[in-house]
């Protein structure tokens, strides 16, 4: 399969784009895609605000990779959409039937988080990464694609610069049908006073999983 810069910059496994197809295209279909390795698109069509949201929250429920929203910038409820995917921090927007402008500044401001990898100098070889998992090629291959070693710590950089620390993609505990990060949860009850340290971890379930 062709490897592009624009597999490396989305991350995903196929430089594949699903069609943003108004009322198909939603996120179980967008979410499928993306599991597949391609990019799902939600498409936005002429729907309001609220199924946007919606169909968002649902992909994002089914899979922990990327996916797109498509905005149809005739849409009514256009300006409000923006908002979403600005709020949702989605990571990749198509647009059409006009000039996306005037929302690029909230989409840029918006506080992408994504994950933290290295590209070293010379293939496979980089100060301080580790060369070998004990009897476990796979998963050096799997951490190692296309030359750049993948972390697994997801991060955001602020207007200064600076990294934050948001959580590991692999973390990840289904509960209900929905994909959830023990860091978040982690730093909410941090915030009670009576809380010092805490750790969230997922245990079987009959009835949630």
């Amino acid at each position: 399969m062709i490897k592009t810069r624009i597999n490396e910059i989305i991350g995903i496994e196929y430089p594949l784009f699903q069609g943003g197809m108004a009322w198909i295209s939603d996120g179980r279909l967008a979410a499928a895609v993306s599991e597949a390795g391609g990019l799902g698109i939600i498409a936005s069509g002429n729907a309001p605000a609220e199924y946007v949201l919606e169909q968002i929250r649902i992909a994002a429920s089914l899979t922990d990779k990327p996916f797109g929203v498509n905005l149809m910038l005739m849409n009514p409820f256009a300006d409000e959409i923006a908002e979403i995917i600005a709020q949702e921090k989605v990571k990749v927007v198509t647009t059409g039937a006009g000039n996306p402008l005037k929302y690029m500044k909230l989409w840029k401001e918006a506080g992408e988080v994504g994950e933290i990898v290295v590209i070293p100098k010379e293939e496979k070889k980089q100060t301080g990464v580790f060369c070998a998992y004990h009897e476990n090629p796979q998963m050096y291959e799997h951490v190692w694609r296309n030359g750049i070693y993948h972390t697994g710590d997801s991060a955001r950089i602020d207007e200064d610069g600076y990294f934050w620390f948001e959580g590991r993609i692999d973390d990840v505990i289904k509960t209900g049908g929905y994909r959830v990060g023990p860091f978040e949860i982690e730093s909410v009850l941090s915030l009670h006073p009576a809380v010092v340290e805490c750790s969230v971890v997922g245990v079987p379930d009959p009835s949630r999983g």
